[in-house]
């Protein structure tokens, strides 16, 4: 059981994406660095930094191989 970040970047900004154990546990797709990607999920704070939580596997996308 293991949470992941995962890190956004784009035009020198970064959010954080939150990914709990309970959904790493379920089939996520296959990601590269710079593929494009598509996360839905609800913003949070987390230790003063906000974070987007990811809350299914399902609202996890990608759209175009790097």
């Amino acid at each position: 059981n293991r949470n992941i970040i995962l890190r956004l970047r784009e035009d020198g900004g970064e959010l954080p994406v939150y990914i709990p154990s309970w959904i790493v546990e379920e089939e996520l797709p296959e990601m590269h660095v710079g593929d494009t990607v598509r996360v839905d999920g609800w913003i949070q704070l987390y230790k003063g930094e906000l974070e987007l939580k990811l809350a299914s596997a399902s609202h996890l996308r990608v759209f175009e191989a790097a």
